[in-house]
Protein backbone atom coordinates (compact mmCIF):
# COMPACT_ATOMS: atom_id res chain seq x y z
CA UNK A 1 0.00 0.00 0.00
CA UNK A 2 2.84 2.43 0.81
CA UNK A 3 4.39 1.83 -2.62
CA UNK A 4 1.08 2.58 -4.33
CA UNK A 5 0.71 5.84 -2.42
CA UNK A 6 4.31 6.81 -3.17
CA UNK A 7 3.80 6.07 -6.86
CA UNK A 8 0.60 8.10 -6.87
CA UNK A 9 2.39 11.04 -5.24
CA UNK A 10 5.15 10.92 -7.86
CA UNK A 11 2.65 10.80 -10.73
CA UNK A 12 0.59 13.62 -9.21
CA UNK A 13 3.71 15.75 -8.79
CA UNK A 14 4.79 15.17 -12.38
CA UNK A 15 1.40 16.24 -13.70
CA UNK A 16 1.02 19.29 -11.45
CA UNK A 17 -1.66 18.03 -9.09
CA UNK A 18 -1.27 19.21 -5.50
CA UNK A 19 0.02 16.57 -3.13
CA UNK A 20 -0.29 18.42 0.16
CA UNK A 21 -2.72 20.90 1.63
CA UNK A 22 -1.41 24.38 2.35
CA UNK A 23 -2.35 26.57 5.28
CA UNK A 24 -4.87 29.37 4.96
CA UNK A 25 -3.96 33.04 4.73
CA UNK A 26 -2.56 34.82 7.81
CA UNK A 27 -5.22 37.57 7.57
CA UNK A 28 -8.71 38.20 6.31
CA UNK A 29 -9.97 41.59 5.21
CA UNK A 30 -12.87 43.67 3.94
CA UNK A 31 -12.65 46.07 0.98
CA UNK A 32 -15.16 48.77 0.12
CA UNK A 33 -15.51 50.02 -3.48
CA UNK A 34 -16.61 53.61 -4.11
CA UNK A 35 -18.21 55.25 -7.15
CA UNK A 36 -15.50 57.91 -7.57
CA UNK A 37 -12.45 59.58 -6.01
CA UNK A 38 -14.55 61.38 -3.39
CA UNK A 39 -14.95 58.04 -1.55
CA UNK A 40 -18.47 58.92 -0.40
CA UNK A 41 -20.80 56.47 -2.20
CA UNK A 42 -20.18 52.75 -1.64
CA UNK A 43 -21.08 50.72 -4.75
CA UNK A 44 -19.62 47.34 -3.75
CA UNK A 45 -17.65 45.40 -1.18
CA UNK A 46 -15.54 42.28 -0.93
CA UNK A 47 -14.48 39.94 1.85
CA UNK A 48 -11.42 37.70 1.89
CA UNK A 49 -11.95 35.05 4.56
CA UNK A 50 -9.54 33.12 6.72
CA UNK A 51 -10.37 30.06 4.62
CA UNK A 52 -9.03 31.78 1.51
CA UNK A 53 -12.44 32.49 -0.05
CA UNK A 54 -13.51 35.69 -1.82
CA UNK A 55 -17.03 37.04 -1.53
CA UNK A 56 -17.77 40.03 -3.76
CA UNK A 57 -20.97 42.06 -3.96
CA UNK A 58 -21.96 45.04 -6.06
CA UNK A 59 -19.56 46.78 -8.42
CA UNK A 60 -15.78 46.54 -8.21
CA UNK A 61 -14.10 49.86 -9.06
CA UNK A 62 -10.58 51.26 -8.93
CA UNK A 63 -11.62 53.46 -5.97
CA UNK A 64 -11.24 51.12 -3.02
CA UNK A 65 -10.35 51.16 0.65
CA UNK A 66 -9.45 48.29 2.96
CA UNK A 67 -11.59 48.96 6.01
CA UNK A 68 -11.13 45.86 8.15
CA UNK A 69 -8.15 43.54 8.60
CA UNK A 70 -8.23 40.67 11.06
CA UNK A 71 -5.85 37.88 12.02
CA UNK A 72 -6.72 34.29 11.21
CA UNK A 73 -6.20 31.94 14.15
Amino acid sequence: MKRQLAALAVVATLFGAPVSVTAGPPQGFTILYYSDATFTTVVGHAFYTCKGLWFKYGTETSFSDTVDVYDCY
